[in-house]
């Protein structure tokens, strides 16, 4: 953008009649999304279309249950641009979810006399910020301000297009985009190569019919700094930004989309999945660095936990071992000190006293180990 955002806005009072809701809304975008031209927008089969979306996945009731009370509050104002060719014709860029809840208020005060007339008035005329600016990809600017640090939740995969759409039009470093949407450059790069690596599995894997983005979540974790074992067993090339062992690939998405034939084209069920939560690969990267005994053990039998668990104890086990063949070490070194102790050493009282306080110590543990021998005799 050439002038900051300040710059670019305006206030305004309009009507809620000439407020429009977005279908090209953010929250709305999914692989099979369409944009919507301007001279659409306020088509009634469309914003129906939109209205009917909100309410159905975004919580629009229980919105519009609080305005009814408490009228429609100017703490936080809404976001919006003329329409092309109109003279008092908005789309709301920021603040779809808390129009249409007024919306929903206002056509019930149409015919409920119990509403308060205040709250009446405040979802009759609303007051805004109007965008004067020329960025036609306004709309994701303002909502990936609000809503990429988490004000409304997104789908990831949401924000990860967003940010991947900025950082593509304007040509941006991760620094510069995730200083605007108000995250570290690392959380950046975590998102935009989760975006890319699920690109490549819904369009070049055995599972583009089945994948979804409910399944993004795993892709961003790949790039997590304790799936480093996943993301260089999918072998990921930072030039290209595609993972290059397109085996691997298809097999990790098999975890997600288990075929109850693997030889069979029957779609895979993402509720039967074998890695149940996108944590689940910081586990499967230990077994692949760790344990890759257990790893190809979980690659058989699809049992994350029961190969956790086993090389857990494994590495306890290894661990015992290794201290025991320590502590041989130390008391071969022991009685080997002992069996050399000079002549002259133990003619010095001060330092024969020291010599048989250090014994007396070691007895005292040994006695605990073998009780048996000294049972036998005094202390």
């Amino acid at each position: 953008m050439d002038q900051s955002l300040v710059k670019t806005i305006t206030r305004i009072e309009t009507n809620i009649n000439n407020l429009f809701l977005d279908p090209n809304n953010p929250r709305f975008v999914s692989p099979e999304w369409e944009y919507i031209s301007e001279d659409n927008i306020t088509k009634t089969f469309i914003q129906d279309n939109i209205t009917g979306k909100l309410i159905n996945g975004f919580g629009i009731e229980k919105l519009s249950s609080n305005i009814k009370i408490n009228g429609f509050l100017k703490i936080d104002r809404v976001v919006v641009k003329k329409i092309n060719g109109t003279d008092n014709q908005y789309v709301v860029l920021e603040g779809n979810r808390r129009i249409c809840a007024v919306k929903m208020v206002y056509d019930i005060s149409k015919t409920n006399s119990e509403l308060h007339d205040d709250v009446i008035e405040s979802v009759t005329n609303i007051e805004c910020l109007e965008y004067i600016g020329t960025d036609d990809k306004a709309s994701w600017i303002f909502q990936g301000l609000r809503h990429i640090s988490g004000i409304t939740d997104w789908p990831p995969f949401n924000k990860a297009k967003l940010l991947v759409d900025q950082m593509e039009s304007e040509d941006l470093t991760l620094t510069q985009v995730g200083e605007r949407f108000g995250i570290t450059a690392y959380a950046a790069g975590q998102w935009m190569r989760g975006y890319r690596a699920f690109q490549q599995a819904s369009e070049d894997s055995d599972f583009i019919h089945e994948l979804d983005i409910k399944s993004y979540p795993y892709f961003q974790e790949v790039f997590g700094r304790s799936s480093s074992g996943v993301r260089e067993w999918l072998e990921w090339d930072e030039n290209e930004r595609t993972f290059k062992n397109v085996l691997n690939l298809d097999e990790f998405i098999s975890w997600l989309y288990p075929r109850e034939d693997e030889e069979s084209d029957a779609f895979g069920s993402w509720d039967k999945r074998h890695l149940k939560v996108r944590d689940d690969l910081r586990t499967l990267s230990y077994l692949i660095k760790e344990s890759p005994k257990h790893f190809e053990e979980f690659r058989r039998t699809k049992n994350i936990e029961n190969c956790y668990a086993q090389a857990l104890s494994v590495k306890q086990e290894e661990k015992a071992s290794n201290h025991t063949e320590k502590t041989m070490g130390l008391l071969s070194s022991c009685t080997n000190a002992v069996d050399n102790l000079p002549a002259k050493a133990l003619r010095n009282a001060i330092l024969k006293q020291s010599i048989i306080e250090k014994c007396k110590d070691l007895l005292f543990s040994i006695k605990d180990i073998l009780p048996e021998v000294f049972n036998n005799g005094d202390d």
